[in-house]
């Protein structure tokens, strides 16, 4: 089973890689000619968990929700995850959001 942790504040990264993972991407040359097309893997979900040792954005396949883990399965839900986080973190500057947004 694969599975990739993220902590909360590389948020943008945990995303992005959810998506390539998720959705496929190109893959390019150095030149940035398009070589072909990487399939993306539909069973990939998006982890938002808040136990101890455990806490972070996680990618994985399988997860399943419990008290102290948010599981997102669809790409929908996963962009307005992402929304969310996005505004709440316009609304800080140079401060720690001081909590999770699930």
């Amino acid at each position: 089973m694969s599975q990739w942790h993220f902590d909360f504040k590389d948020w943008e990264e945990a995303f992005e890689f959810f998506y390539r993972k998720r959705c496929g991407y190109e893959v390019k040359d150095d030149d940035g000619k398009v070589l072909g097309f990487r399939k993306g893997n539909p069973n990939f979900v998006f982890v938002v968990s808040t136990g101890a040792y455990v806490s972070g954005y996680w990618v994985e396949e399988g997860a399943e929700p419990d008290e102290e883990t948010q599981v997102y399965k669809t790409v929908e839900e996963v962009r307005e995850l992402e929304r969310r986080v996005r505004e709440e973190r316009s609304k800080t500057v140079n401060a720690s959001l001081g909590g999770v947004i699930v």
